[in-house]
C-alpha cells in the first residue's frame, strides 16, 4: 500500500487511541509423561497467563459534540442554581484579597516546574545512553531519576492542588468533572473475543452507562480498574486540548507508566525499609530480651553468692559462739578444778590445823596430868 493512502487511512481512523491492559486468565495445561510402569499419561494443570485486552476511545462525531456542550451547559445551570459560585465571581474575590500563592511560593513553583523539565532531559539522556554506560548502572539511574521526577511532581501537585481546590466546588468545575466521565462513558470501547469492537459501558443512556461503571468499580478486577483508571487519565487529557494527536497518547501513555513505576519502585523500598525495620526492632527486641536475661542470670547469680556469703557468715558466727562457749566451759572447768583443788588444800590444811591442835591439847592435857599426878606424889610424899 502507498504511504500517502495509508497516512490517509490512519488520519481518517475513528479511533483517537488504542492501548492494551494485560487480563490474568487462568489457562488449563496438558502435559504428557511416562509413568512408573512405562505408560503414557496426560497431565493437566492450571497455568496463571496474561493476555492482553484491547481498548480504544473513539473519535467523537458532531452529534457528540453537540450533546457534550449541552451535558455541560446543562451540569453547569445545576451547579448555579444549586448555590455555587461561578469560577470568574470566586476568582474576583481572591484577586482582591492579593491572589492565591504568595511570592515566595510562585518562586519556588516556576524552580519546582524548571527541575522537573532538566530531569525528563536527563531521564531521556539515560535511556538512549548517551554516557555508555554499563546496562546496570543505567538501570539505577533511571530508577534514581524516576523517584526524582515522582517527588517533584508531588510538590507539584501540592501547589497545584492548593490553587485547584479553591475552585473544586466551581460551578464549572462540577460541569467539567460530569462532562469527562459523560466522555469517558461514550467513547471507551473494548474488544470482544471475536475481535470486534463494542461500547466498555454498554449501550444506551448517561444514567444506564454510569450504572455499569459503578458495576465495574465494585467488581474489583484488577484489569478493569486499570483499563478504567486509564481511559479517564487519557480523556482527562484530551478534554484539556492537551492530547489531539496518537503521539500525544502515547507520549502521555509513557508519563503515567513511568508515574505508576515510580510508585511501584517507592512501595517496594518503602517495603523494603519497613522489612529492614522490623528486623532491627526484632533484633533490638532480641538483645533487649538477652539482656534482660543476662540481667536477670547476673542478678540471680548475685543473689546466690549474697546468700552463700551469708550462710558461710552465719557458720562462722555459730562456729565462733560454739568455740567462745567451749572456751567458757573450759575455764568454767579450770575454776571449778581450781576451786575445787583450793576447797581441798583448804580443807587438808584444815584437816591438820585440826589434828595439830588435838595434838596440842592432848599434849597439854598430859602434861596436866604428869604435872598434877607429880603434885600428888609430892603431897603423898609430904604426908608421910
Amino acid at each position: 500500500m502507498p504511504k500517502d493512502k495509508a497516512a490517509k487511512k490512519k488520519k481518517n481512523s475513528k479511533w483517537l487511541f488504542t492501548f492494551d491492559v494485560k487480563q490474568e486468565k487462568e489457562e488449563k495445561v496438558e502435559q504428557k509423561s511416562t509413568n512408573t510402569q512405562g505408560d503414557e499419561v496426560t497431565v493437566s494443570q492450571i497455568k496463571i497467563v496474561e493476555e492482553p485486552v484491547g481498548l480504544s476511545l473513539r473519535k467523537p462525531t458532531r452529534r457528540m459534540y453537540d450533546d457534550g456542550e449541552l451535558f455541560y451547559g446543562v451540569q453547569l445551570s445545576e451547579g448555579i442554581k444549586a448555590g455555587l459560585l461561578t469560577r470568574t465571581l470566586l476568582a474576583k474575590r481572591y484577586q482582591n484579597d492579593g491572589g492565591v500563592l504568595s511570592e515566595p511560593e510562585k518562586e519556588r513553583y516556576s524552580v519546582l516546574y524548571l527541575n522537573l523539565f532538566n530531569k525528563e532531559n536527563d531521564l531521556q539522556r539515560i535511556q538512549v545512553n548517551l554516557d555508555n554506560v554499563s546496562d546496570e548502572l543505567r538501570k539505577d539511574r533511571v530508577t534514581d531519576t524516576l523517584l526524582e521526577m515522582a517527588e517533584l511532581r508531588r510538590e507539584l501537585q501540592e501547589f497545584e492542588n492548593a490553587q485547584s481546590s479553591l475552585f473544586d466546588n466551581t460551578a464549572e468545575t462540577r460541569a467539567k468533572n460530569k462532562t469527562i466521565m459523560w466522555w469517558v462513558l461514550y467513547l471507551s470501547h473494548l474488544k470482544s473475543e471475536a475481535g470486534e469492537w463494542k461500547p466498555m459501558f454498554g449501550e444506551g443512556s448517561y444514567e444506564t452507562k454510569l450504572a455499569r461503571y459503578d458495576e465495574i468499580e465494585e467488581e474489583n478486577e484488577d484489569w478493569k480498574t486499570e483499563a478504567v483508571r486509564k481511559l479517564a487519565y487519557y480523556v482527562s487529557f484530551w478534554y484539556s486540548g492537551q492530547a489531539t494527536s496518537e503521539e500525544d497518547f502515547e507520549k502521555i501513555g509513557s508519563l503515567l507508566d513511568s508515574d505508576v513505576e515510580a510508585e511501584r519502585i517507592a512501595m517496594e523500598q518503602d517495603s523494603e525499609e519497613e522489612e529492614e525495620e522490623v528486623e532491627a526492632a526484632a533484633e533490638e527486641k532480641a538483645e533487649e530480651k538477652a539482656k534482660e536475661e543476662k540481667s536477670v542470670e547476673e542478678a540471680t547469680q548475685k543473689a546466690e553468692e549474697e546468700a552463700k556469703a551469708a550462710e558461710e557468715a552465719k557458720a562462722a558466727e555459730e562456729a565462733k559462739a560454739a568455740e567462745e562457749a567451749k572456751a567458757a566451759e573450759e575455764a568454767k572447768a579450770a575454776e571449778e578444778a581450781k576451786a575445787a583443788e583450793e576447797a581441798k588444800a583448804a580443807s587438808e590444811k584444815q584437816a591438820s590445823e585440826k589434828q595439830t591442835a588435838e595434838a596440842a591439847i592432848a599434849k597439854k592435857k598430859e602434861e596436866q596430868a604428869a604435872k598434877k599426878k607429880a603434885s600428888q606424889e609430892n603431897k603423898n610424899e609430904d604426908g608421910e
